[in-house]
């Protein structure tokens, strides 16, 4: 009877509840895992930079050409000689230099060398005046010439005997002449997009009329003639 008793009272004197977990368990001796490293970057691809790529340069403003005082041309003509005699057809080469006097005013000068045939002549001229371009519209601008002519004209086989001479205009064949001469023109810039050098270029086209106050044959000669421009 006194075990029973002892037995109860250690019962009762036990804590209850679950066992408290050993702390060997709880923290076992092992070693801690390290952090994770982040994975590097792939490296760059062939033919580019891991560094910013650069900002574009600034784009150039473009010209203000109709401030500009010079303007050169050349053009390809074709064109007849008429009056007093068979028309006859030809074409020449024109290089002329304008010289802007106010707006849209140039003083202009050109020369200008071809072949007439009927009868086949060496014709050559040199003509001055005054042009006026309408500036009203940026892509195309048409124009107005005025102005004296002086021509003079060699048989062919003279440029084989003298051909410095006839070229010149000294030779003993030719004929001078003088008269009066205009024109209509269209002059077509070219987009400031295409960058400085070629926006200072424009297509030209001509229509050109010239008389001679003369009796030497073909006093009215007509002409087109297509080319470009440089303005500078």
């Amino acid at each position: 009877m006194a075990y029973c008793s002892l037995l109860l009272a250690v019962a009762l004197a036990a804590p209850s509840g679950p066992r408290p977990t050993p702390p060997e368990l709880l923290f076992p001796d092992t070693e801690p895992s390290p952090a994770a490293e982040p994975s590097p970057a792939p490296p760059p691809l062939p033919g580019t930079s891991s560094a910013d790529p650069e900002p574009p340069p600034p784009s150039e403003p473009p010209l203000d050409l109709d401030a500009r005082r010079v303007m050169l041309h050349g053009l390809a003509r074709a064109g007849g000689r008429f009056m007093h005699g068979p028309p006859g057809a030809g074409g020449s080469l024109e290089l002329g230099l304008g010289v802007r006097l106010v707006a849209g005013l140039f003083v202009e000068g050109s020369i200008s060398e071809g072949i007439f045939t009927r009868p086949n002549h060496l014709v050559g001229t040199i003509d001055a005046g005054l042009r006026y371009e309408l500036r009203r519209w940026d892509r195309i601008r048409p124009s107005a010439f005025v102005g004296f002519t002086h021509a003079h004209r060699s048989p062919l086989d003279a440029l084989a005997d003298a051909p410095l001479a006839t070229l010149a205009g000294f030779a003993d064949s030719l004929t001078h002449r003088t008269g009066i001469t205009a024109d209509l023109g269209l002059r077509l810039p070219f987009p400031s997009r295409w960058g400085r050098p070629l926006s200072r270029l424009s297509a030209l086209l001509r229509a050109d009329a010239a008389y001679y106050f003369d009796h030497k044959g073909f006093p009215l000669h007509l002409g087109l003639g297509a080319g470009l421009s440089l303005t500078f």
